[in-house]
């Protein structure tokens, strides 16, 4: 985990704190797991979310190395800003 908190994630992305929480809370509902603990200097990771994270590493590393192998720089810059920016799937909130 790179920033510690929410806030700093959401400061590090340019986008509001409430976003990056929402996020988190569709990815927790998504897998049906805790990724977080937060604490009142932060978050840490459970043992969930040291997994996913993991995971989604990997993930991030192979659609590097596609882009990579397929194009350019330009194009890889593009993908990961639209996967950052992805809008979180709809779960029939409102």
């Amino acid at each position: 985990m790179e920033h510690g908190s929410f806030s700093a994630a959401a400061g590090g992305l340019g986008v509001r704190e409430s976003a990056i929480s929402r996020r988190i809370r569709d990815l927790e509902d998504e897998t049906g797991a805790a990724l977080f603990i937060c604490h009142k200097r932060g978050v840490t990771l459970t043992d969930a979310g040291k997994r996913f994270l993991s995971h989604a590493r990997r993930a991030l590393d192979e659609i590097d190395l596609a882009i990579k192998d397929g194009g350019g720089t330009d194009a890889r810059r593009r993908c990961l800003c639209r996967l950052r920016r992805a809008p979180a799937p709809d779960r029939g909130r409102r």
